[in-house]
């Protein structure tokens, strides 16, 4: 929390003295949960909190180690846990293609695909299989039927993590990489950052009338 706020806390000094500065400000977080029930209050109170300054994604790690049904459960719940308090992907529209404009074709494109996007949330994940430090390894990919794949071998098969019937790495990939960044960099400069401006100002505001009743 402190590096997000730190982060705020530069943008909010060199705006003044540059407009055009660059932008280092924290737009994702991404929250791994490990696949159990139920979820300790210590994750969900850590997720709500850092919600305040970041756009949070809550995952399910080790998908493989449990069953589809599991994994239902587990998905439906912390949906249903979170939805109450925290706003998931909170972003009603974005500047898709740069312009300045949203055409209303284009906005109501993108509000489908981010309810698309929400629907599947937490997305579960699974680790690729590397090395250990110290070991040596001839690739970090897999080879099954002739094809290198990222994964992890078992001795009843393997788990590709870009297979779509194994986990949801696609919907993380397309949210941050193809689709959705634009909107989670604007919901954070106009929601979170000016959030934070404010506090920093009525708080700002608050020492000096403090004060001032001393003098």
């Amino acid at each position: 929390m402190g590096y997000i706020e730190s982060q705020f806390e530069t943008s909010l000094i060199e705006v003044k003295r540059n407009p055009k500065s660059a932008d280092t400000m924290v737009h994702a977080i991404l929250y791994l949960l490990p696949p159990m029930l139920p979820f300790h209050p210590v994750d969900l109170s850590a997720i709500r909190t850092l919600a305040n300054r970041a756009n949070v994604i809550p995952l399910l790690a080790h998908a493989d180690s449990i069953t589809n049904r599991q994994l239902e459960n587990l998905k439906s719940s912390l949906l249903k846990t979170l939805q109450e308090t925290l706003p998931l992907l909170d972003f009603a529209s974005a500047d898709l293609d740069g312009d300045g404009i949203i055409e209303d074709e284009e906005e109501e494109e993108f509000v489908s695909e981010i309810k698309k996007l929400k629907d599947a949330l937490p997305y579960t994940v699974i680790g690729a299989e590397f090395p250990l430090p110290g070991q040596k390894a001839q690739s970090d990919y897999l080879e099954i039927d002739g094809q290198k794949i990222l994964g992890r071998q078992y001795h009843w098969g393997c788990v590709n993590v870009d297979d779509e019937e194994h986990c949801e790495l696609h919907f993380l990939k397309y949210l941050l990489f193809e689709f959705a960044l634009p909107g989670l960099r604007s919901f954070t400069r106009c929601q979170l950052y000016e959030r934070y401006r404010t506090e920093r100002l009525m708080a700002h505001a608050g020492k000096a009338g403090g004060d001032h009743k001393e003098e």
